[in-house]
């Protein structure tokens, strides 16, 4: 309810001094401008039907969606390289221009090129994936290329080392899983959630850049002489709540349960929201929307009102809101396959109530390469955020989870199925040691449930739309804001207490951004109520 009013205000404030037409983005009144970076969902779309064999999208007629299939030929992958390297703005040049806005780099995305040591180190690590992944026989080296933090060896998790009977030469291919369509899943998916998850956040936080920067040199849209409007600052901010929700959210109708889910980070978040099982029922009853989509809305929509009257300071207090918030996805994401990835050999995952190899509802043969390279991209869009907050969080954090990184690169030369496990305590208590500093809570986060009943087993039962049938039971439960200090109002005065004060030492101090730690997010500090 608050949302919808902060929305109805927010109409009414703009339209006396907009004459473009508007547009509704996910309940938000947008500039005509915006329809630009809605539309551009399909860019990503379509670079994931390609990769999977399928036919990409119309976008004069939405009806003629696919769905993306499971499997990733390394054909496949040699198309989705084709489509990379386009120069055609509405394939793989588009992509390669993100962030668009390279006027000046907002605090959010800094912290990312600052970890990653480059400015295009998101590039650089869909280049490498896509040389290794199509030449097996040669190590094509880590990713991102150059210094910096967060590497990636996809060579070392996804190639399997073969020698054939007759002679002694090197016959590498480009993966195990359950059958020669798959072998290059890995990198599929190394690839196309890094173009997604971290291209549309740094995407959204420089297009808000861009609206501080326009505010900055002046232009303001609430002039009393409508000859001095500028509406340039507002149309960035909508372009950013256009690339957060995508189009595809809009035309939920023509997709059936297993289909309706694009490229944005508003839909990752709606799936999600159902493995973490904290989803809200939208009024007609048929689909899971996410609580955080919706308070990150609100930050959105008071955001266009501070940009329109030209309120900077309340503008960059929002920016690192949004920021904050849209890390949720990453740590759900992360936390979901290093459970999965977790409970070999005796491993620490006492954090969770069983094991994740194994575990009933989860297929056999976890370690796959599409669980390493889920987990390891999730990550990639989190890591700088935990580093930033501590750097002991951050090396622990990303000595579990690195794509060919000591927990993930195979044991065995003949088969990619035979890694270490992951210590699911590390990766949990990496994130919630440092939520209050990453300014997000435990419940919003929730407890991982990944689609296990009630008495502990799974039997695939799910309803028309795609959501799980039953009561369910967590695989592994969230902490406590009490006792970690996340808990609203005051959160600066609050200190972590109890058994959660201990266990967190290991996790906390050594700031990678001088007094990152310190810093406090709280939605108090600008007087919106979220809850």
């Amino acid at each position: 309810m608050i949302f919808s009013l902060t929305v109805a205000v927010l109409c009414m404030g703009s339209a006396s001094a907009q004459p473009t037409q508007s547009i509704r983005i996910a309940g938000y009144h947008a500039d005509e401008y915006a329809r630009y970076y809605l539309e551009r969902e399909y860019v990503q779309k379509n670079f994931d039907l390609i990769m999977s064999g399928d036919t990409p999208f119309d976008l004069a007629d939405p009806s003629t969606y696919y769905a993306v299939s499971d499997y990733a030929t390394c054909g496949d992958l040699r198309e989705g390289k084709k489509f990379w390297d386009s120069s055609d703005p509405n394939e793989g040049a588009y992509l390669r221009s993100i962030p668009t806005y390279t006027g000046s780099e907002s605090d959010e995305w800094r912290e990312y090129t600052r970890y990653y040591g480059s400015s295009d180190f998101h590039i650089s690590w869909v280049d490498v994936a896509f040389e290794q992944g199509l030449n097996p026989k040669e190590n094509e080296g880590i990713a991102p290329k150059g210094p910096g933090r967060g590497k990636a060896d996809f060579f070392a998790a996804f190639i399997e080392k073969k020698k054939k009977f007759i002679g002694i030469f090197n016959t590498n291919t480009q993966g195990v899983w359950y059958s020669t369509n798959e072998q290059c899943i890995g990198f599929k998916e190394s690839i196309l959630r890094t173009t997604s998850y971290v291209y549309q956040f740094g995407e959204i936080m420089q297009l808000l850049q861009a609206a501080y920067d326009s505010v900055d040199a002046g232009c303001l849209g609430s002039k009393k002489n409508p000859a001095d409007i500028c509406l340039d600052a507002v149309q960035k901010w909508d372009g950013a709540v256009g690339m957060f929700v995508g189009d595809i959210e809009s035309q939920r109708s023509f997709y059936s349960s297993s289909s309706r889910y694009g490229g944005s980070l508003w839909m990752q978040a709606e799936y999600m929201c159902r493995i973490y099982d904290n989803c809200d029922i939208d009024v007609i009853g048929r689909y899971s929307n996410s609580p955080v989509n919706y308070k990150i809305m609100r930050l959105f929509a008071a955001g266009k009102q501070a940009t329109f009257n030209g309120e900077k300071d309340q503008m960059k207090v929002l920016q690192r809101l949004i920021s904050n918030k849209l890390a949720i996805l990453g740590i759900q994401g992360t936390m979901r396959y290093a459970w999965r990835l977790s409970g070999q050999s005796g491993t620490p995952n006492t954090l969770a109530l069983t094991k994740g190899v194994d575990a009933p509802g989860v297929p056999a043969s976890v370690a796959r390469d599409r669980d390493v390279a889920d987990m390891g991209t999730f990550a990639m869009n989190i890591l700088p955020k935990v580093w930033a907050c501590s750097r002991n969080a951050g090396e622990i954090l990303y000595g579990e989870v690195a794509i060919g990184g000591p927990k993930t690169v195979t044991l065995n030369a003949t088969d990619n199925n035979m890694r270490p496990s992951v210590n699911f305590d590390n990766v949990k208590l990496a994130f919630e040691c440092n939520y209050k500093c990453l300014g997000i809570t435990c419940e919003e986060v929730g407890s991982l449930f990944d689609g296990q009943t009630v008495d502990g087993t799974n039997n695939g039962e799910v309803d028309p739309y795609g959501e799980y049938v039953g009561p369910l039971l967590a695989r592994s439960l969230t902490c406590k804001d009490g006792k970690m200090a996340t808990l609203r109002p005051n959160v600066g005065c609050k200190r972590q207490r109890g058994a959660e004060k201990k266990v967190c030492k290991r996790f906390i101090k050594r700031p990678g951004v001088g007094d990152r730690d310190k810093l406090v997010f709280s939605y108090n500090a600008i007087g919106i109520n979220t809850s």
